[in-house]
């Protein structure tokens, strides 16, 4: 008849072995990645690819000008014809790409599959750089406003952003709507002709969300959300949160020399009133930005180096943006 014999580590009990094996240590395989605000600004631009092109060369956008306006004709009358107006964007692909190191031993002897990661943490890397790219287009636009200013309840314009100040000058229902009247002044087309677009930090939507204006807006508009990181609608304007956007908060920099923050904008800092730092809300209507594309995104294994004892794999892409119109795009600067 079998005996049943139960393993267990320094027993001396009749009936059980002693375990005297070393214990293995066991590793968990999950990873925590870094939070990353990534592919925000990538879903409002114009996006054209033409798969011929080199970096350093262009890829055209055309603009057609509205026609002179047509009317009445007389009987006896020719029709006359008018002239179509055309006029071209011209944005240049730059080269872009990032690489990782790995050496065969890495490979070999890591509990994780390093290619893997690696790839996970290039595809991350090419969505900041994409979103840096189209964001930093954005905000070379002319068009903007100060956030007005809140004083004994009497609303003044701002002309200037040391004027700037906490709770007084915030981002405000009022400023919202200023910044869309102004987009509509000047017929910037709306996405799908009902809404524009934009692109907030969380400490701007924070004030903002403070206003019962925005609280009856959300709570009895209820917008069907669309688009990533979309937080609510107020004067058709759809508000998206996001670290990307410029402010003057962290300038903070990683163990590389850069900004840890990616929407720190060293000219923000402290640049308000009683050295307030200050946010851009960016407000943003169709075809404000092109995208241009030669490569499309594509992830390389730069083979093997050194004999086979080390690895690389990286991204490249050629891409650019530029200001398509100009005229569609309104940045608030507020503290």
């Amino acid at each position: 008849m079998a005996t049943n014999l139960t393993i267990s580590a320094g027993a001396s009990t009749p009936g059980y072995i002693p375990l005297t094996l070393p214990i293995l240590k066991v590793w968990s395989k999950d990873a925590i990645l870094g939070a990353l605000p990534v592919l925000r600004y990538q879903s409002v631009v114009t996006v054209k690819t033409e798969l011929e092109k080199q970096p350093g060369d262009s890829i055209s956008f055309v603009n057609i000008a509205n026609l002179k306006r047509g009317g009445k004709i007389n009987e006896n009358a020719d029709l006359a014809t008018t002239d179509m107006t055309e006029t071209e964007t011209n944005v240049r692909l730059h080269e872009f790409g990032n690489a990782v190191g790995v050496t065969e031993a890495h490979l070999r002897k890591s509990y994780r599959d390093t290619l893997d990661d690696i790839s996970v943490m290039l595809g991350r890397d090419y969505a900041v750089v994409l979103d840096i790219e189209i964001r930093n287009k954005y905000h070379t636009s002319s068009y903007g406003i100060f956030a007005p200013l809140l004083s004994g309840g009497i609303w003044y314009n701002v002309a200037a952003a040391a004027t700037l100040a906490v709770v007084t000058s915030e981002l405000s229902p009022r400023a919202v709507r200023t910044a869309a009247v102004a987009l509509s002044a000047r017929n910037a087309s709306k996405f799908d002709g009902t809404d524009y677009i934009a692109f907030a930090t969380p400490h701007a939507l924070g004030s903002i969300r403070n206003s019962s204006e925005w609280q009856s807006a959300t709570q009895y508009g209820s917008p069907d959300r669309m688009y990533n990181g979309e937080v609510g609608k107020y004067e058709s304007v759809r508000f998206i949160e996001t670290t990307m956007a410029p402010n003057g908060t962290d300038a903070s920099t990683n163990a590389y020399g850069q900004y840890a923050d990616p929407g720190y904008k060293s000219s923000l800092f402290e640049a308000g009133a009683s050295s307030a730092d200050l946010h851009e809300t960016l407000i943003v209507g169709e075809e404000g930005v092109a995208l241009a594309v030669g490569m499309p995104m594509e992830l390389r294994d730069d083979g093997v180096a050194n004999f086979g004892r080390r690895h690389a794999i990286g991204w490249l892409s050629w891409m650019g943006a530029g200001l398509l119109r100009e005229v569609n795009t309104e940045t608030i600067t507020s503290a």
